[in-house]
């Protein structure tokens, strides 16, 4: 009776092992692959600024500008430069030659205030 005690506590301990390491190799998969979806502050009511990494220790990323399921403008990274695209602005457009104006300590905010002046730039030369 011990002995058989003894090899389910074994068997447990090793399923308990197994599962673990399960669980820390899809977190690290997730995490080489970039993050889930979440929102940045955005001013206009109704509108929603969406961010995801999506590699390169969190440099290449993809900002969405969203008016319910309408995709306003995108500015995004590709671990190097930067682009963007709006709706009737043709095809995305190179807007810097590094991400460095966004990629530091306050990226959040640093994306929001770009993508501020690429959507009133893009109002401004609309009206000309």
């Amino acid at each position: 009776m011990i002995k058989l005690l003894c090899r389910r506590k074994s068997a447990m301990s090793f399923l308990a092992a197994g599962l673990a390491l399960l669980v820390m190799m899809a977190g690290d998969a997730r995490a080489s692959g970039g993050t889930g979806e979440y929102d940045l502050d955005w001013p206009v009511r109704g509108e929603r600024l969406a961010y995801h990494s999506c590699g390169c220790a969190d440099d290449c990323w993809v900002a969405e500008l969203r008016r319910g399921r309408a995709l306003r403008a995108r500015l995004r990274c590709d671990c190097e430069k930067l682009y963007f695209w709006r709706p009737g602005g043709g095809s995305e457009q190179l807007v810097g030659e590094e991400c460095s104006a966004t990629n530091h300590a306050d990226k959040p905010t640093a994306i929001r205030q770009y993508l501020q002046r690429l959507l009133v730039a893009g109002r401004a030369g609309a009206k000309k």
